[in-house]
């Protein structure tokens, strides 16, 4: 087995590294198994030769914890764990859990709500220049208008809320290489709207051939039964080979989401 991926400072000094190439900000401690998507997602890259090393559960209220790992060239990637941090904080009865089982001794609230969302944000305000990059299965879940059960409350896509710059939905591995080998040729990420398997916002429009539009947030935020039209409609451009792309109407944004990738060999 490989070492561990380097997580503090003084892992990457003892790689000798000068500049790394993404940091992996997870919701979740640092697990090196392949049941567990930073371990695979990193690993994954780390194979393509190149640097990255992890931030687990970073502390919100010291902000220079997200800046210990600062030397980056090409982005940031974000997930919220192996599990939706909504999910991992609250039961379905919305009553606070007592043991968060992907936490060293179960400890609770090393991670915040809505995860994503907010360490994205915090990564934007520290580093604005630099990609952000989405993706686990709070993210998938979230990708498009959604309920959140726990708040009874309306949500646009995670992707407009975050403030990211691409969300990669589903399995990750195909998608974190076509992007990190566009990035060094000096290919802007709000360029990358080609990548299967991915999301992104858009002020207008765009101008497409094929594709399918969802009923909008403020639609749905009128008319819940056009929640159900919504899903739908996604749901059925899921095949890789026939699926169209999919467009929906945020609170300022429109969401843009290609075609699923194709299937590993």
């Amino acid at each position: 087995m490989k070492e561990f991926l380097p997580v503090i400072v003084e892992d990457i000094a003892e790689r000798s590294w000068e500049q790394m190439d993404f940091l992996f900000v997870s919701g979740d401690a640092y697990v090196d198994h392949p049941s567990f998507g930073p371990a695979v997602i990193c690993r994954v890259l780390e194979s393509k030769w190149y640097k990255v090393a992890l931030l687990c559960q970073p502390q919100l209220d010291k902000p220079e914890n997200f800046a210990v790992l600062e030397k980056l060239r090409l982005g940031v990637l974000v997930s919220g764990g192996n599990i939706d941090s909504m999910l991992c904080h609250y039961t379905t009865a919305k009553k606070l859990r007592i043991k968060d089982k992907y936490t060293p001794s179960g400890t609770m609230r090393k991670r915040t709500d809505h995860a994503v969302t907010v360490y994205a944000k915090q990564v934007k305000k520290l580093w604005p220049d630099l990609p952000v990059i989405i993706g686990g299965i709070e993210v998938s879940l979230r990708r498009f208008v959604h309920f959140n059960y726990w708040e009874d409350k309306l949500l646009s896509s995670v992707l407009e809320s975050s403030g990211a710059d691409i969300l990669i939905y589903g399995m990750g591995e195909k998608q974190i290489v076509e992007v990190a080998d566009y990035l060094p040729g000096g290919v802007s990420i709000n360029d990358m709207f080609y990548i299967r398997s991915t999301e992104y916002a858009s002020p207008e429009k765009p101008v497409l051939g094929d594709y399918v539009e969802l009923p909008s947030f403020m639609e749905i935020k009128a008319d819940r039964e056009l929640f159900v039209n919504a899903y739908q409609l996604q749901s059925r451009e899921q095949d890789p080979f026939y699926g169209k792309p999919v467009i929906q109407k945020g609170e300022s944004k429109y969401i843009i989401q290609n075609p699923a990738t194709y299937p590993l060999t």
